[in-house]
């Protein structure tokens, strides 16, 4: 009887301690916790964006939502300024400008390489590309930055979190 009783409470506390762990770090707020400006400023300025979800993230507020098989992140000021927008490709190497596919692949990280992921980031004074890279034979991802001109202008092997703020 005490070994059922035992191996019973063993289950429970198992359970109880995977329902506890969420590795979800997301803190959504309610639209009416964002301020109306900037839910206004997002409908402007993507008008069909749909299943938005608002984050607080340093001193700006995030929309997030996936449109056209691409995931935006939306970043105004308080004052509901633009701030910038990051649209994740995935590993789609077609959603990019045709200079800039065109640069990765005849550079150096062309070969020998395998994507992990691509972003776009759009500010108000500039766009860039974020190309992850990982070597075949396994390895240090490699992030290579470049201009809409198709100019590899920084590669590194940390991954930077980038923010409106975020000089490269």
């Amino acid at each position: 009887m005490k070994k059922q009783l035992l191996m019973c409470l063993l289950a429970v506390t198992t359970m109880t301690g995977f329902t506890s762990c969420d590795d979800d770090d997301d803190n959504y707020l309610k639209t009416s916790q964002v301020p109306e400006a900037c839910v206004t400023a997002l409908q402007s300025r993507y008008p069909d964006a749909t299943n938005v979800r608002w984050e607080r993230k340093h001193k700006y507020y995030v929309a997030e939502f996936r449109n056209v098989q691409r995931d935006y992140d939306v970043w105004y000021a308080a004052d509901a300024t633009w701030a910038m927008t990051e649209i994740d490709y995935g590993k789609n190497l077609f959603f990019l400008p045709a200079v800039v596919s065109e640069a990765f692949a005849t550079g150096e990280y062309g070969t020998g390489y395998t994507v992990d992921d691509i972003s776009e980031y759009q500010r108000p004074q500039s766009t860039f590309y974020e190309i992850e890279v990982e070597p075949q034979g396994g390895g240090k991802d490699v992030y290579l930055y470049y201009d809409e001109q198709g100019n590899l202008f920084k590669t590194s092997t940390i991954d930077i979190d980038i923010t409106p703020d975020t000089v490269l």
